[in-house]
């Protein structure tokens, strides 16, 4: 997964704490910033998940890096669009784009 990926090449745990006693300590922590934010020593991903199908992030939420991701940045339709571009577009998707638009706006802050 790219997230354990991520946190292996930061030194982050799955639970997003940092843990090195590598030299280049400080080298680290400084370009960690550009996939995380640090929230009191926990480092959460700068990450909105969304899919229309429940399911696929239900399987993200059982991941072992999952703790690390923030709950409200999970965004999910309830039926899914079974590859049905007009039922994403007119149906599905219109009934998540205004929570995506206000945690996009939340994050960026």
């Amino acid at each position: 997964m790219f997230w354990e990926l991520i946190c292996k090449e930061h030194h982050l745990t799955e639970d997003g704490k940092f843990v090195s006693s590598d030299r280049r300590h400080n080298e680290l922590l400084e370009k960690i910033g550009v996939y995380f934010r640090d929230e009191e020593k926990q480092f959460v991903p700068r990450a909105i998940l969304v899919d229309l199908e429940p399911g696929i992030l239900e399987s993200i939420k059982a991941a072992p890096t999952a703790k690390m991701f923030k709950s409200d940045n999970f965004i999910s339709g309830k039926d899914g669009t079974g590859n049905n571009w007009g039922k994403g577009y007119y149906t599905e998707g219109s009934r998540v784009i205004d929570e995506c638009v206000e945690v996009v706006r939340r994050e960026a802050e």
